[in-house]
């Protein structure tokens, strides 16, 4: 049996037997199917293996170009005419009526996809001249016509005859040949699943002529509206210009009021920010001498400190400066010396919040009297403004510059900064995440954190010394092979030199081939090939006098071995 090209590999996927259309599992084994191929008409076999998809075959004659086409384009319609219903597409229609004005009025019809049930189903039945696929009557008697495109869409003369028809096109012809083969997927297809459009539709002729009607009514109403626009828009017009002459009147107005409310604002401004102006020049005169008011902490009080943790002398950790520090009323060694003791000193994987322990140093020490009225004015206007909306709400007290607004001091920041530098400098403490204000103990003592960065430093050193152990062994290994290479490449060089002499020029060869892998001599019968290396690029090469002075130099140049891979580097 010879297989015919031209039928792009698509086996006949349904047998005609009798005017029904059959599977070839649903039939009998081989000819005994007794069922011909729907395009050509010629007998077919029904293969049913054991491991490949059971299919149909031509018996004696090749697969013709036309059978999967016919037979899913009858099986399409005969499973219509066994289920007598098919679901139809959404219907949808925009009409448009165009105005004098150059606008557009539209009314969209859109009729979702309903299933039809059928009375009566007609295949193939001769209407008007021309032969749908499928007729189907409804039982108000409206006839539904089908047509099934697999390789061949409706042609433009169905169109224009069928034009006052209800008219489907049922598109199959993207549809898998797994997907026809299945009984169920396939039915599901064609009533329903595969795509469908209308082609010309009678059957919703009340909702066109109702969209019609509601169309000429929004016609009316539109023109209705239209004159009224144009008569309201002429007394607008009039009523524009009048508020535009009222509005300049008003912007006047507004613009001497805006301008004496200024003058309020600053005065008010002014008196307000005179109750402060001994506090503000305090603070300035602090901020810009801070040096001179730090008296230090007595030896005495350092050496308590010291005794009472048993160290030798007082911690760096607990001398840290920062600006604004001098607001606390004690030294800052001992608030930083109050903050380790309560909330560090033997207490492991403890979680500090800068916030809680602000509240206790201040609860402790307290703040400056005046700085802390201060910052207490400072809490209330940004409270105050936030719950207004207003500007400063972010900055703080709105008769304060934004330079006097930032030199007053928070003491939950000086905390804060201070639990980081004991976190990132001194690696007391760990920093739970960098956009909050937690911290975790990691040592709970000097002593503790002393000895780690006695083990950090120690191992170090082992590394650094295990670098330059490696680094010399490294060099060592290095130098023995060079001299190695070197050795063995006077032993090759003397080797070429006497090849050459004993078995080219004694004989009188002229012409031989060097190779360029590993400079080996040869004649040009020996092959195209290196044969000590078999390497296949080959030079031609003239045993000439100067030549022979020159090949000792010519050979010293030459890389007569390939390069020693040594720790990742070529020597």
């Amino acid at each position: 049996m010879v297989a015919d090209t031209n039928n792009n590999g698509l086996r006949v996927p349904f047998g005609l037997k009798q005017r029904r259309l059959y599977r070839p599992q649903d039939t009998d084994r081989g000819l005994a199917c007794e069922c011909a191929c729907p395009g050509c008409g010629s007998a077919l076999v029904a293969n049913q293996g054991d491991f490949k998809r059971p299919y149909f075959s031509h018996y004696q004659s090749g697969e013709c170009t036309g059978g999967y086409e016919s037979a899913v384009h009858l099986m399409a319609k005969q499973v219509i005419e066994d289920f007598k219903y098919i679901m139809v597409p959404e219907y949808r229609r925009i009409l448009q009526r165009t105005l004098p004005t150059g606008d557009v009025l539209s009314e969209e019809i859109v009729i979702p996809g309903e299933k039809l049930v059928f009375v009566d189903v007609y295949v193939e039945q001769t209407l008007d001249g021309l032969r749908p696929d499928v007729v189907g009557v409804t039982d108000d008697g409206t006839r539904v016509l089908i047509e099934v495109y697999v390789t061949h869409a409706v042609t433009n003369d169905k169109r224009e005859r069928f034009a006052g028809k209800n008219l489907i096109e049922l598109d199959l012809s993207l549809l898998s040949q797994d997907m026809v083969a299945n009984e169920l997927l396939f039915a599901e297809e064609v009533l329903s699943g595969a795509d469908r459009e209308w082609i010309s539709c009678q059957l919703y002729r009340d909702q066109i002529k109702a969209a019609r009607q509601a169309l000429r009514e929004s016609v009316k109403r539109f023109i209705t509206e239209y004159r009224a626009r144009v008569e309201q828009a002429k007394i607008e017009r009039q009523a524009e210009a009048e508020r535009l002459i009222l509005e300049r009147q008003q912007c006047r107005l507004a613009e001497q009021a805006a301008e004496k409310k200024k003058i309020e604002i600053a005065d008010r401004k002014s008196q307000l920010r005179e109750q402060y102006s001994y506090y503000l020049e305090q603070l300035q005169s602090q901020t810009f001498d801070e040096e001179s008011h730090d008296q230090g902490l007595e030896i005495g009080a350092k050496q308590a400190i010291a005794q009472r943790l048993g160290c030798v002398g007082l911690p760096a950790e607990l001398t840290y400066a920062q600006k604004e520090d001098w607001i606390f009323k004690t030294h800052r060694t001992v608030w930083q010396t109050f903050i380790y003791e309560r909330f560090i000193q033997g207490q492991p994987r403890n979680i500090l919040r800068a916030n809680d322990i602000k509240r206790a140093v201040v609860r402790e020490f307290g703040v400056l009297d005046w700085i802390n009225e201060l910052i207490n004015l400072k809490y209330q206007h940004k409270v105050q403004g936030r719950s207004r909306g207003q500007w400063y709400g972010t900055k703080g007290v709105w008769f304060f510059s934004d330079n006097e607004n930032r030199m007053i001091p928070s003491p939950y920041l000086l905390v804060l900064n201070y639990l980081k530098i004991l976190a990132n400098n001194e690696g007391l403490l760990a920093l739970e995440h960098p956009d909050r204000d937690s911290f975790e103990v990691r040592f709970d003592s000097f002593a503790a954190l002393e000895s780690h960065k006695v083990e950090l430093a120690r191992k170090k050193r082992l590394a650094k010394l295990e670098r330059q152990q490696a680094a010399f062994e490294h060099e060592k290994t290095a130098h023995e092979c060079r001299q190695k290479c070197a050795e063995d490449n006077e032993k090759r060089i003397a080797f070429l030199i006497a090849m050459v002499d004993s078995q080219y020029v004694k004989k009188g060869v002229r012409d031989v081939r060097r190779c360029s892998h590993c400079s080996h001599f040869q004649e040009p019968s020996d092959g195209d090939s290196c044969i000590e290396c078999h390497h296949s690029k080959l030079s031609e090469v003239t045993l000439s006098t100067s030549y022979l002075q020159t090949l000792p130099h010519r050979l010293q140049c030459l890389r007569l071995f390939p390069p020693t891979p040594i720790g990742g580097q070529v020597y």
